[in-house]
């Protein structure tokens, strides 16, 4: 039996081998080259997170700070108030207790 001889590489197989190679390394090159921007997207992401966990914990520490009727009636008092230095001279605010 004859040996089997190796089979040459086509020119058509060389140009798609030698494409191939180019366009891998100019991925790599753009991944390399992109590294700042991909550390700055981290941080960025990084700096969300802890501004949304912040918020997480101001909205629980609020939900847990309920006023007392006696306190949500000064606080209301408080802004009428307020409200009355907004006013304008001859102008009235009337509030209507809803009890």
């Amino acid at each position: 039996m004859g040996k089997r001889q190796p089979r040459a590489k086509s020119s058509l197989e060389m140009v798609f081998l030698s494409a191939l190679t180019c366009v891998s390394l100019a991925l790599g090159f753009l991944l390399l080259s992109n590294h700042d921007g991909v550390k700055n997207l981290i941080n960025e992401v990084a700096r969300t997170e802890e501004d949304l966990i912040d918020l997480v914990r101001q909205i629980r520490d609020l939900s847990q700070d309920k006023m007392t009727p006696e306190e949500e009636r000064l606080e209301a008092e408080k802004l009428a108030r307020e409200r009355l230095h907004w006013a304008a001279p001859g102008e009235f605010i009337i509030q209507v207790d809803s009890e």
